[in-house]
Parts: C-alpha cells; sequence; structure tokens
C-alpha cells in the first residue's frame, strides 16, 4: 500500500492512498494511523487524478531528521572515503524535507559540484527506547525514497 501526503487546488495538506494514476483520500486519517487504514474502504471514497494534486513531504513537521553516513561501499570507494568502524550519525534541519517535486534550491556558496544520492528513509511512526530487534518494524510508518543534496 502506498499511502503519503498530498494537496488539491492549493487547499490544506490530506492524507492519500495512491493506486495507479490516482489517489484516494483518507478521510481524517492522521499519519500515526497509517498501518490501520481499510483499503477497501478508502477506495470506495474521494478520488483525484494524481496529475492534479501536489505531492508533499510525507511527514509534515518531523520532530527530528537522522541520518546515517558513509553506508554506501561502491559510493565510499568511488570518494575515497574509508570504511568507518561504527556508523556515523548526523542530522539535518526539519526544514530540509521537501515534496517530491520541489527543487533543491543551493546556496551560492555551495560547491560547484554537488554530490547528490537516493536513499532509502525510515519512518519512525512509534516512540520506543531500548526496543528490541524483533519488534523494531512495529515502530515503522513508512519506507519512502529521499533524494538528497
Amino acid at each position: 500500500m502506498r499511502v503519503g501526503r498530498f494537496s488539491l487546488d492549493g487547499r490544506a495538506p490530506r492524507l492519500g492512498l495512491f493506486k495507479e494514476d490516482a489517489v484516494y483520500e483518507v478521510p481524517g486519517a492522521p499519519i500515526e494511523m497509517l498501518g490501520d487504514i481499510d483499503e477497501a474502504a478508502v477506495l470506495r471514497g474521494p478520488r483525484h487524478e494524481l496529475a492534479r494534486v501536489r505531492l508533499l513531504p510525507p511527514v509534515a513537521r518531523p520532530s527530528k531528521v537522522l541520518c546515517v553516513g558513509i553506508n554506501y561501499v561502491p559510493h565510499m570507494e568511488e570518494s575515497d572515503f574509508e570504511r568507518p568502524a561504527e556508523p556515523i550519525f548526523f542530522s539535518k534541519l526539519p526544514s530540509a524535507i521537501i515534496g517530491p517535486d520541489e527543487a533543491i534550491i543551493l546556496p551560492k556558496a555551495a560547491p560547484r559540484r554537488v554530490d547528490y544520492e537516493a536513499e532509502l528513509v525510515v519512518v519512525v511512526g512509534r516512540r520506543g527506547r531500548d526496543i528490541e530487534a524483533a519488534e523494531a518494524l512495529e515502530h515503522v510508518a513508512g519506507w519512502p525514497v529521499d533524494r538528497h543534496a
């Protein structure tokens, strides 16, 4: 099931189920309810042509954006980075999250060559602490793909 946020005709953001060339509204559903969406019920609801909607970032206002650096071996090798003994974590500002059709705006001081990558994102939908590995996926709300620059 592909679920995401969208807006129609400049109105307030909505949650929708994406299927083929359309998006079906999930009326009144907060993002925390992603796992409980009844696909059959949603497909009977309001339907919008995908070409008419504006796709939005998957999460409206993330409290944190945590990243893992130097984690893709081929890119590490082509960039002459040494493989770190431990994962390298860093953060980004929540305002760095944009929608799929929005431009990545670089500051004038940015280098001419921008390093860009595709990333698999984990959206954590449920709080937790000291979670057992076997229970970790119960806290995941989704797996969007990100373009990172």
